[in-house]
């Protein structure tokens, strides 16, 4: 396995976990309102922190079983992200727009925060995938 799929393989399992915890904490925190929690900085500053401790915890752990040191990737690598580049900005431009609609249909402020918010989530995670998926393909 390349050294750059794991990378995104690491960086998949990472934001999946951090994110998983924040809607976790988002759904806690709305039902002991009773309604959406607006936006907190508190919050979102404890996924900013599971994200980077996560991801360095990650790959120092990647770098310390890799049996060969990690290179640059190669014009097939660099194809591989582009596409998943592009793929990721597809699928933030589409969330964001049901998101915009959403809002326009019913005007909750909260709601649209956190839908663009998982847009840009959704859209890191499918960049993952699809490098991981073009690795896996060949």
């Amino acid at each position: 396995m390349a050294n750059h799929e794991k990378t995104a393989w690491v960086m998949l399992v990472v934001l999946l976990i951090a994110s998983g915890q924040l809607l976790k904490n988002i759904i806690h925190h709305s039902q002991a309102l009773g309604v959406l929690v607006p936006p907190n900085s508190g919050i979102l500053i404890q996924y900013v922190i599971a994200i980077v401790v996560l991801s360095i915890i990650g790959h120092i752990a990647l770098a310390a079983t890799s049996k060969r040191a990690s290179t640059a990737p190669d014009e097939r690598e660099r194809q591989f992200d582009v596409y998943g580049g592009h793929v990721s900005g597809v699928v933030l431009v589409l969330g964001c727009v049901a998101a915009l609609g959403h809002y326009l249909a019913h005007f909750d402020g909260h709601l649209l925060f956190y839908s663009v918010f998982a847009a840009l989530i959704a859209s890191q995670v499918a960049e993952y995938l699809v490098v991981i998926w073009r690795h896996r393909r060949g």
